[in-house]
């Protein structure tokens, strides 16, 4: 007999049974219970007990807290402690609200940590930068070219309108891509969701590192990727767009590599 069972766990329903109704058990499921309260803001999750299995190789993940996907970058105390780098105000932890889930707090007394699969990465922030986030970049260099425009080709699954690929466009080294865009002296940026299309630029490069042309894809998934109480409705966070192929147009003066009179 189960005595003192909590309902309604991994965001379910507490609902009637019938006598008789077949009971599973699901070990494959890494859970742990919260040591304390967690916050909008912490980047430390502490918990009672590990997450099942080898804590030098279960080093990072995403934790499902009640509705929230959050991405944890490493592990400390045997695993008792899942971490995140914070935000650039050092204060708020980087990677919370992942998939498009929201933010929240979460109480110790309630929740749980569900170790939670994944098949892709999801470590896009505005604004905000770290080692451990994931992108494509592609670059070249032609001096005194003025560039007019770049466009990519990109396939979504199922044309997935939670899916939005930035491709941002930085030219001279001007800024940094957690800047915000802007085209003047000190920031030579523009953040781009225009797949397909072509993105206006009309600019010559002679700053800097003249010439550089730098075009760097983030992948961005928007609310309702994932929905622990609706999984089936909400299955964006299995999905990864592809970059096809990449285009820069531009002009450049006319070069003389060799002129003899006779």
């Amino acid at each position: 007999m189960i005595t003192q069972v909590k309902r309604g766990w991994l965001n379910s329903t507490a609902e009637l049974h019938d006598k008789g109704d077949v009971a599973f058990y699901l070990p494959w499921i890494p859970v742990a219970a919260l040591a304390n309260d967690v916050t909008l803001e912490d980047k430390v999750i502490r918990l009672k007990q590990r997450l099942p299995g080898d804590p030098e190789r279960y080093k990072s993940g995403y934790v499902l807290l009640d509705n929230e996907m959050v991405l944890f970058q490493w592990n400390g105390d045997n695993g008792l402690t899942l971490s995140m780098p914070p935000r650039f105000d050092g204060q708020k932890g980087l990677y919370r609200g992942m998939f498009g889930t929201q933010e929240a707090g979460h109480s110790a007394t309630n929740c749980l940590a569900y170790g939670m699969p994944f098949r892709v990465w999801d470590t896009y922030k505005p604004r905000e930068f770290d080692n451990s986030m994931v992108y494509f970049q592609w670059s070249t260099q032609l001096d005194l070219a003025h560039w007019n425009s770049y466009l990519w080709r990109q396939t979504i699954p199922q044309s997935d309108k939670n899916i939005v690929v930035h491709g941002m466009a930085r030219l001279d080294g001007k800024g940094n891509f957690w800047d915000a865009p802007g085209m003047n002296d000190m920031t030579l940026l523009i953040d781009s969701v225009a797949g397909g299309g072509n993105v206006k630029v009309n600019r010559t490069g002679h700053l800097n590192d003249a010439g550089q042309f730098d075009v760097r894809f983030y992948v961005e998934y928007k609310p309702g990727s994932f929905d622990a109480q609706n999984p089936r409705q909400a299955e964006s966070w299995k999905r990864c767009p592809k970059i096809q192929e990449i285009q820069a147009e531009y002009d450049r003066p006319t070069q003389t590599l060799h002129h003899e009179d006779r």
